[in-house]
């Protein structure tokens, strides 16, 4: 399920390209959705109820994989930023880089 949009902070053209990409190889993707459920079932597969974001309506559908990707924190805590006069976002540890960081 994707809520909005898949690598949302990605240039839009590189972000189609993977998503065809990852569709010709198989990959599911059901746009304006988002789960309410997960539940393992005893063949290995995961029954998912999830929710259509525009009309509210409910669906449930079993799938063998089920990922997760909810987002990125960057791993520069550990690498003394501040010490090297270098500043990052406190919430997501980003390094900034301009206003909009």
């Amino acid at each position: 399920m994707v809520r909005s949009s898949v690598l949302k902070n990605f240039e839009k053209a590189c972000a189609d390209k993977i998503v065809t990409y990852m569709s010709n190889k198989g990959i599911k993707f059901i746009f304006k959705h988002v789960p309410i459920k997960i539940e393992k079932l005893e063949n290995g597969q995961r029954r998912v109820t999830y929710k259509n974001l525009e009309d509210q309506s409910t669906q449930t559908e079993d799938f063998d994989t089920v990922m997760f990707a909810i987002g990125r924190t960057a791993n520069t805590n550990t690498l003394n930023l501040e010490g090297a006069g270098v500043k990052a976002n406190p919430d997501n540890h980003k390094i900034l880089v301009n206003e909009q960081e």
